[in-house]
């Protein structure tokens, strides 16, 4: 039977097919006209973001590969199954940005070539852009939940409160943004009732449920005993605080910005490698602390 993967092995699949994709497929004309630039600029610009998304890339799986063993190294511990589950969520997370770049940059090729696909090509990106959120999202704030049980980690009163309050703000921005640009020239190819309820909702759902798992991990971290544990800890919680910070940050970019045509190639970019490096910075940390946890167990 063949040997299984590793999750740095499938990095280094992935990137590759990404990598031929994006050098090779047509670009769409939607894309070349909203940038404004020619084909030969294009694939240009994409050699100057495969390097950056190689190191987020790797940074994801390798905080997945640290992570599931950590997680492996304690199953038979209360906490076994939570962290289990939390590593399950990045591994979803890692596996969702290789797989939805890939494609995203398929179904732009198919629609370069069949103009009838455009609107279908739009629908289907954003929905699987949706779908990585919500199921990796759902799964961490399983494992995270079941932490703050097990150390009767209850939620401060002021803590809920930044809580809400972040949350309140960035969900009612967002849908002003989403919906202004939905009557401007309605780029999500939607009507409104189901923009609102099968892409606006739902967003603002598993925001919500990130920010509370980040939220939980960080209580459950402040309850560790043992002060080198509880700094292993705290590092992953900030990690993954960044990490769902960051991939909020991108979404909320790519559909606030959804309408405007006149976005220079240097601006895109600047704003992509500087959430690329959040996330980056974010899953760093998580294999850090998971590495340092592992490490405390082996001891």
């Amino acid at each position: 039977m063949l040997r299984r993967f590793s999750p740095i092995t499938w990095f280094i699949l992935l990137l590759l097919a990404a990598a031929t994709l994006a050098l090779t497929l047509p670009p769409a004309p939607a894309t070349l006209h909203a940038l404004h630039i020619t084909t030969a600029v294009y694939r240009a610009a994409i050699l100057t973001l495969i390097l950056p998304y190689g190191v987020i890339w790797f940074a994801a799986f390798y905080a997945f590969d640290m992570l599931a063993k950590y997680a492996s190294k304690i199953k038979s511990a209360r906490e076994g199954e939570a962290f289990c589950r939390i590593a399950r969520g990045i591994g979803i997370m890692a596996w969702g940005m290789a797989l939805t770049t890939i494609t995203a940059l398929i179904c732009n090729s198919i629609a370069a070539r069949f103009h009838g696909f455009d609107r279908a090509h739009t629908i289907i990106n954003n929905y699987i852009a949706l779908l990585v959120p919500i199921v990796a999202f759902i799964t961490i704030s399983t494992g995270t939940y079941r932490l703050t049980a097990i150390a009767r980690a209850k939620p401060g009163r002021i803590g809920s409160q930044i809580l809400t309050f972040i949350y309140i703000v960035v969900a009612v921005f967002f849908m002003y943004f989403v919906m202004h640009n939905h009557v401007r020239n309605n780029p999500y190819r939607l009507p409104l009732v189901p923009l609102i309820t099968t892409l606006i909702i739902p967003y603002i759902y598993a925001w919500f449920i990130g920010l509370l798992s980040a939220y939980e991990l960080w209580l459950y971290a402040h309850k560790a005993t043992g002060v080198l544990y509880r700094h292993a800890l705290t590092r992953l919680a900030t990690g993954l605080t960044i990490v769902i910070a960051a991939a909020i940050a991108v979404q909320y970019d790519a559909n606030t910005y959804a309408s405007k045509t006149n976005i220079s190639l240097s601006t895109t970019l600047c704003i992509m490698y500087a959430l690329l490096a959040a996330q980056a910075s974010g899953y760093v940390l998580i294999a850090l602390g998971a590495k340092r946890l592992k490490m405390i167990e082996e001891v």
